[in-house]
């Protein structure tokens, strides 16, 4: 629960405490759980030209896993900064910087840099470029790590060999992101947005099943793959029906491949290389309602680059699906916000993983995306 000040000014502040525990039942005594604590700050100031945001990050990270044999935690901080500069009627500048602190992986600063160029009061051209960095979870830093003992005395056999003893060492994401594009007004209720993104990403993180040469066992195991290269289109139209209805129409289609420095290029398929969107969104007194639909298509569902000598990277179960989700939240003042969500609600079955096949038993192993969820709760400002 955030406490935000400085509400009634163009640069709000807020600061809040983040605590999140998980846990679930695994296999044998092994019930691995993770708790994630943290303090964030805000605050902005404006004067002249600039209007200037910083924020302080502060997060502990707690995990342990009896089957992978680790007990460990993570602390990171982090600090970003950013200035938006008018310059003139026409022009925006808007120059930023964040640099991010683990105690197992280093540091590391991540510049952006975004313009905005208004021809008039209807349009605006935008470009944006910065770096991306993102650390990986604890549960991907241990994946395969094992602790034979443990392993011996729940599966009440002889220890496994192979398995990699200690800190597993991932490299942290990192990369670049740029996006060129367009907003048009076509008249006070319509509006339409056009743009082309481009992202380029080294070490990027996945879940793979892997083996072991001596043991000849599979085990589920974070990686980073190869560098990422990815490019496509985006296209968004808006309208406002009246002062209380009102749709939006979306379509965006993204191209990936993996560079390998001695081949081609490797097709790395997306769980959503077409995408279509429809939003239907009702505002009145307090009561906001929104039905937002997302749909792909053109997903590859054929065999795709073999890893190992008995696993096969297949794609995806279906070729297209189409995803509901419901909102809605009504202001009793203020301060006091209520929201209800139903989340996928006709309770599609879609992956966003790809998914393996082994050649010993022609298994297809798939992992699903979230079924049908409700949410509930209420949000204060204090």
């Amino acid at each position: 629960m955030p406490c935000i000040f400085q509400i009634s000014t163009s640069t709000p502040g807020w600061l809040r405490y983040v605590n999140n525990y998980f846990t679930f039942t695994d296999i044998g005594t092994s019930n691995p759980h993770t708790r994630l604590q943290g303090i964030e700050y805000q605050n902005g100031w404006e004067f002249g030209q600039h209007k200037i945001i910083a924020g302080l990050e502060w997060h502990k990270s707690k995990a342990s896993n009896v089957l992978n044999g680790y007990d460990t935690e993570i602390t990171t901080k982090s600090f970003y900064l950013q200035d938006t500069i008018s310059l003139g009627d026409k022009w925006t500048l808007i120059p930023g910087v964040r640099y991010d602190y683990s105690d197992k992986l280093g540091k590391n600063w991540s510049p952006q840099v975004a313009a905005n160029y208004r021809p008039d009061h209807k349009t605006k051209f935008y470009a944006t470029w910065g770096r991306s960095y993102n650390v990986p979870l604890l549960n991907e830093l241990y994946s395969q790590r094992a602790d034979e003992e443990n392993l011996s005395r729940i599966w009440n056999t002889y220890p496994i060999p192979g398995f990699t003893q200690g800190f597993k060492n991932l490299s942290p994401e990192k990369g670049y992101s740029a996006i060129v594009g367009i907003e048009h007004d076509i008249n006070e209720k319509a509006g339409l947005t056009f743009n082309f993104f481009q992202n380029r990403l080294k070490n990027a993180l996945a879940w793979n099943d892997g083996d072991s040469s001596e043991s000849g066992y599979s085990v589920r195991m974070a990686t980073n793959y190869l560098p990422l290269k990815s490019h496509g289109v985006e296209l968004t139209f808006r309208q406002k029906i009246d002062d209380h209805f009102g749709y939006n129409l979306g379509y965006s289609h993204t191209h990936t491949h993996m560079q390998h420095p001695e081949s081609e290029s490797i097709p790395f398929y997306r769980p959503q290389p077409n995408g279509y969107r429809l939003g239907l969104s009702y505002n009145n007194r307090g009561l906001k309602m929104n039905l937002q639909g997302v749909m792909a298509s053109g997903i590859s569902t054929t065999f795709g680059q073999q890893w190992s000598n008995d696993i096969t990277l297949q794609s995806y179960p279906k070729r297209r699906y189409a995803v509901l989700d419901f909102n809605l939240s009504y202001d009793l003042n203020d301060s006091v916000t209520f929201y209800f969500k139903a989340l996928n609600f006709t309770n599609q079955h879609y992956s966003n993983e790809e998914s393996i096949k082994r050649s010993w038993n022609d298994y297809k192993e798939f992992t699903p995306a979230p079924g049908r969820q409700f949410v509930y709760g209420m949000n204060v400002k204090f």
